[in-house]
């Protein structure tokens, strides 16, 4: 049972994308999250057999949480996160296929710097999801390519404009490592990309086997605290960054949906705070 699996690992925060979620859909996957132990759960719907991106709270959430949609088509979805002195934005995103239509999806960012605007806070920025194409096609695709399309060099410009790093590249320069596969042909098109500033406090990336999906796991710990206080790190921030592709797929089985034939794809962005009276949790 995904739902089960999903509140044991304590995820506090969920990014899905291609849910082929309707607004007829979402009052009834909300209630099933409630009912298997999540707490709120907001979308960006798409149709019932394309596009979709949404997040799932953990019951027990409580930071100061806006949710904002960028888009009307199911492609994009961002949340806010304030704590301190700072604001957390993660943006949600599954990309189009068609390398002139992420040319397109990425230009819409340019109106991003909006989030910046209140300049008495630290700003930080997560963007993950599934973005349908490769930065290296010698490193991240096999068999590799050799020319960039239009949609790549554009993100590759956003990523230069918001100063956004890939964090698994960072850390693993010259390593080969594909998150997804289809036949004979290998690809890294699952990212999580952060602000470089929020990008020194990450350690422990990787890019495991996730058994429910053609799609392999990215995972992160992220420290955000500047100072740790006693001999038992209390009072510190860990989150770690979970891409699972399928995991929609999964949720609409067991909602029990008829839309099997679909290959749908999720990501998960997991905030976990530990309370102050306890250790920090680690993670498996």
């Amino acid at each position: 049972m995904i739902f089960n699996w999903l509140v044991s690992k304590r995820f506090d925060i969920l990014c899905l994308q291609e849910t082929h979620c309707s607004k007829s859909d979402i009052d009834n996957w909300g209630n099933d999250w409630k009912k298997f132990g999540g707490g709120e759960s907001v979308w960006n719907c798409g149709t019932s057999d394309s596009r979709g991106v949404g997040f799932l709270l953990q019951k027990k959430f409580s930071e100061n949480v806006t949710f904002i949609n960028h888009d009307e088509n199911g492609r994009c979805q961002m949340c806010d996160i304030k704590r301190d002195n700072a604001v957390y934005h993660i943006v949600n995103v599954y990309t189009p296929n068609n390398g002139f239509d992420r040319k397109t999806f990425y230009e819409n960012f340019r109106n991003l710097n909006i989030m910046y605007d209140d300049d008495s806070v630290e700003h930080y920025t997560v963007l993950l999801g599934d973005f349908n194409c490769t930065l290296d096609n010698n490193l991240d695709r096999m068999p590799s390519h050799q020319n960039n399309d239009v949609g790549t060099i554009e993100l590759k410009n956003l990523l230069l404009r918001y100063e956004l790093d890939d964090v698994w590249r960072s850390r693993f320069p010259d390593t080969k490592r594909y998150t997804f596969q289809r036949g004979n042909s290998k690809s890294r098109i699952d990212f999580i990309f952060c602000s470089k500033s929020l990008n020194s406090k990450i350690f422990t990336t990787r890019i495991s086997h996730f058994p429910f999906s053609d799609h392999e796991i990215v995972t992160s710990k992220i420290k955000l605290d500047d100072i740790e206080r006693g001999p038992d790190n209390r009072n510190t921030w860990y989150s770690s960054t979970y891409k699972m592709d399928s995991l929609a797929y999964y949720l609409l089985i067991l909602l029990n949906v008829n839309r099997t034939t679909h290959l749908i794809d999720s990501g998960v962005f997991h905030f976990l705070f530990d309370d102050v009276t306890k250790k920090p949790h680690k993670l498996n």
